[in-house]
């Protein structure tokens, strides 16, 4: 994700594809009733996954670690099928999420590290960055702090690696409306209002626009005591 990106884990989620929850082809372990897989086993399933871990009357329940044939490898927590409680998951690009699930959807507290090396730490809501959290970005050395709804910064800090930070509301990762710029090295700051404006690129009337956000209004103040 760049600072005017979002929701780049969602590929990474959708190429690890979903869990087989059929029966397995295969089954290494103990079985109920003759036939229901229970207790701990290895299951191979007929797209290749495999699950190695806890059953209970045929479901993947307790701890267990399930190897998808697209190379994405989860082990943790399972009820009733579903990733649900604490897990790690490793993607087939390399990025990896390390915290709650639900249903088998990221949802609580969690780190989720992209294949850049960027970072989100925080909290998720059904797979999505919802609540309070910081993404790290790794080239810039700069990050968003603050409040997520369904996946977008909309509230908080965007602060560099020089120490300046921008606070207000934001709307796609982009400043927009009330906030304020702070200079670290002068301890000043500029108080006013993102706008968006649309600037047509010729006069033709269907011709496209160019949007740009224009910092209005704004009025400098000191910091210092």
């Amino acid at each position: 994700m760049s600072e005017t990106e979002t929701d780049t884990e969602t590929d990474a989620t959708t190429e690890a594809g979903e869990e087989e929850e059929k029966v397995p082809v295969t089954w290494e372990g103990e079985l109920k009733d003759g036939w229901i897989p229970d207790k701990v086993g290895l299951a191979t399933f007929p797209n290749g996954d495999t699950y190695q871990g806890n059953y209970e009357n045929g479901k993947k329940n307790g701890h267990g670690k399930y190897t998808f044939a697209k190379g994405a490898v989860y082990e943790g927590q399972y009820s009733n099928d579903r990733r649900n409680g604490h897990g790690f998951m490793k993607y087939p690009d390399k990025s990896t999420y390390s915290g709650a699930w639900f249903r088998g959807l990221k949802h609580g507290q969690g780190v989720y590290t992209y294949a850049n090396g960027d970072r989100y730490q925080g909290d998720w809501r059904y797979d999505l960055r919802h609540g309070q959290g910081t993404y790290y970005f790794t080239e810039s050395m700069s990050s968003y702090v603050g409040t997520w709804e369904f996946g977008h910064f909309v509230l908080g800090e965007w602060v560099w690696r020089d120490g300046n930070k921008y606070e207000g509301t934001f709307y796609k990762e982009k400043p927009i409306g009330r906030g304020r710029y702070r200079f670290r090295s002068t301890n000043n700051e500029y108080i006013g209002n993102f706008e968006r404006t649309e600037i047509p690129k010729s006069l033709d009337a269907n011709a496209p626009v160019e949007v740009k956000l224009v910092f209005r209004d704004a009025r400098l103040r000191s910091l210092r005591a």
